[in-house]
């Protein structure tokens, strides 16, 4: 892994701690701030768009000389499953490859310990793997609620349903039957949850908390991430995940611990569309409301579990006891020479037995939900 840049770079002389550390800023936090948090933003519509213009030119190249456009006609709908799969998962690979080239131009050499890629703790991968049910089962109320109120607006403005070709939920159930299931997660769990990542969370997220503050740092990577998912439904449902990806994050100092949570939620939601397709729970994995009683064992289990990351949270120390402070809010990694210690709180037996039981709770829920549901 590599070393963060020293801190002196950053620093005026006079800033230095008596011991020797230098622990705050002469030049204020780090970027970027809100301008370019949001050229970040608008660079990921370009960088969708250049993908997908170069797919098609692929698509289309292949349909004409495989003899498929017949007499000029260029009607894509009519295109192999092979070709939208290579249009769908082309594009996430190929925004991807642009992302981790932006965000290393930007940060130089310094990408390794500016998004901190040190492994989470084995409690903080319990604590993250243990929220992605809860936090589905929440997000999924949330995207119905959201959902009948654009259906009232719909009605109301029925040029506004244009949009509604742009739900990419609908589209990824659309495409959830025509391709193996590794490939699937290739491109709905594996590609986002990098891509998204790096870009929200590692380069906008670590700009706007410094800026902000954790309340409205957070609050406004969360809306930009949710504005690259375009239809207004899918927005609001994924403003709760933008949130707690990011505190996770703000609280393991690991950018792996957001991915993981990225990941194992669009795979949660690839396997549990393409399981119930077909089946008499397709309408309870897309349509159907969630119970009171897993409703609150969900905020239960999340509110739980969140408390114990806390408390758990990772903390650098130096050698006098004092925490590491760069002067502003960071996951980065501190610099070698500082010799600090990795602190990550103290857990109770009372503590870790309150969280297993609050997700036992939810896990019976989440049962008896389904069981009702199939009677």
């Amino acid at each position: 892994m590599a070393a963060a840049t020293p801190l002196t770079e950053f620093l005026e002389p006079e800033s230095a701690h008596p011991d020797g550390y230098f622990v705050t800023p002469a030049k204020g936090p780090p970027g970027p701030g809100l301008p370019e948090a949001l050229g970040w933003t608008f660079g990921v519509f370009v960088a969708h768009l250049i993908a997908t213009m170069i797919l098609l030119v692929i698509v289309v190249g292949c349909m004409l000389v495989s003899g498929e456009l017949q007499g000029g006609a260029t009607d894509l709908n009519e295109a192999p499953d092979s070709y939208m799969l290579l249009l769908i998962g082309g594009d996430q690979m190929i925004v991807l490859l642009i992302s981790l080239l932006a965000a290393s131009l930007r940060f130089s050499k310094r990408l390794s310990s500016v998004l901190n890629l040190s492994l989470p703790h084995p409690l903080h991968i319990a604590i993250v793997t243990g929220l992605v049910l809860p936090l589905s089962s929440l997000s999924g109320e949330v995207y119905r609620l959201a959902h009948l109120a654009w259906s009232r607006v719909t009605n109301l403005l029925p040029f506004l349903a244009l949009l509604d070709e742009m739900n990419t939920v609908e589209m990824m159930q659309e495409i959830a039957n025509i391709a193996p299931l590794p490939v699937m997660l290739l491109i709905i769990a594996v590609g986002p949850a990098l891509g998204e990542e790096l870009i929200f969370r590692g380069v906008i997220g670590r700009g706007l908390v410094a800026r902000w503050g954790v309340l409205m740092g957070v609050l406004i990577t969360s809306c930009l991430f949710a504005a690259v998912h375009m239809h207004p439904v899918h927005v609001v449902a994924v403003i709760p995940l933008g949130i707690a990806m990011h505190l996770i994050y703000l609280a393991t100092r690991s950018f792996w611990a957001p991915v993981l949570l990225h990941f194992l939620n669009n795979s949660w939601a690839t396997v549990a569309s393409r399981m119930s397709t077909g089946t008499p729970f397709e309408e309870l994995a897309t349509e159907a409301s969630v119970g009171p009683g897993l409703l609150v064992a969900s905020v239960v289990a999340v509110v739980v579990l969140g408390m114990l990351l806390y408390h758990t949270r990772t903390r650098y120390r130096l050698p006098d006891g004092s925490d590491w402070d760069p002067g502003y809010i960071s996951t980065e990694l501190p610099p070698v020479n500082l010799g600090v210690s990795v602190d990550r709180g103290i857990w109770s037996k009372r503590a870790m037995a309150t969280a297993a039981t609050a997700w036992v709770t939810f896990a019976v829920a989440f049962v008896a939900e389904i069981v009702a549901y199939a009677r």
